[in-house]
C-alpha cells in the first residue's frame, strides 16, 4: 500500500483569540487526520476549504477495463483513457463517496476539475490522444492531477493521477515511486493504486494536524 513519507510529530489546530475558538486553517504539506484517516492537503482553499488527498492509498484499481482492443475506445466512444465516465470516476464519486460517514460527505464540496494530457516528456497539454477534448466536470470525490499532487514520494505501488498519456488511448498517468516520477501505464492495469482527492471544509469536521510532507 501505498504511503507518503511524513515527519510525524504533534500540532494543535486550534487557535483561541478572546473568548472564540477557532479552527486553524492547514497548511499545504500538512497531514490530518479526520475519523482516523490520514490526509495529504494539497492546496490550501478559500476559508477553511482544502484540498486534500488520502496519505495511503485505498487499494489497487483500474482505470477502465472495458474499451476495444482494436479502436481503444470505451462502449461510449470515448477513449479508454478519458476519465469523465470511467470505471474509476463512478467508483470513486458513488461508491466511495457514499461509503463516508454522513459528516465527511456534509463537508465535502463539489469541485470542478478537468483532465488534461502529458507527452513522453512530461509537456501538458489540454487535450487528449488523436486530439480528444477534455470536459469540466462537477465531482465530490475525484482521482489527483499531476498539477495537484506535484511529485509525490512514495513507498510502495505508484498511484493514478485523472490525466492521460497523450501518445495513446490506452495509457493514463501515474505517479511511479522507483522512478521518482509520473509515467504511463495501461489503464486495466492491477497494479496500480489510488488515492482519492477532494476539497472538504474543515470547519465541519473534527481534524488534528499529524505531520507534514514535502510532496512538492
Amino acid at each position: 500500500m501505498a504511503r507518503l513519507d511524513a515527519i510525524l510529530g504533534s500540532t494543535d489546530h486550534i487557535v483561541e483569540t478572546g473568548e472564540n475558538i477557532v479552527p486553524k486553517p492547514a497548511k499545504a504539506s500538512d497531514i490530518i487526520e479526520i475519523e482516523g484517516t490520514k490526509y495529504v492537503v494539497l492546496k490550501e482553499c478559500e476559508g477553511y476549504q482544502a484540498l486534500v488527498m488520502t496519505a495511503s492509498d485505498i487499494g489497487n484499481k483500474v482505470f477502465q477495463s472495458k474499451y476495444d482492443s482494436n479502436t481503444y475506445l470505451r462502449p461510449d466512444g470515448q477513449n479508454a483513457n478519458t476519465y469523465e465516465g470511467s470505471e474509476i470516476d463512478n467508483y470513486l464519486e458513488n461508491e466511495w463517496y457514499n461509503s463516508l460517514s454522513s459528516t465527511m460527505k456534509s463537508a465535502i464540496q463539489s469541485t470542478n476539475i478537468k483532465q488534461a494530457s502529458y507527452n513522453y516528456f512530461l509537456n501538458k497539454q489540454e487535450t487528449g490522444y488523436n486530439g480528444q477534448v477534455y470536459n469540466t466536470i462537477s465531482r465530490h470525490v475525484f482521482l489527483p492531477s499531476i498539477d495537484e499532487v506535484g511529485k509525490a514520494f512514495l513507498n510502495g505501488d505508484g498511484i493514478w493521477t485523472r490525466d492521460s498519456y497523450q501518445g495513446h488511448a490506452k495509457y493514463a498517468m501515474y505517479l511511479e515511486p522507483v522512478l521518482g516520477r509520473s509515467d504511463a501505464g495501461n489503464v486495466d492495469s492491477t497494479m496500480v493504486g489510488v488515492c482519492p482527492a477532494f476539497v472538504i471544509d474543515l470547519s465541519q469536521v473534527d481534524y488534528k494536524t499529524v505531520g507534514h510532507t514535502d510532496y512538492k
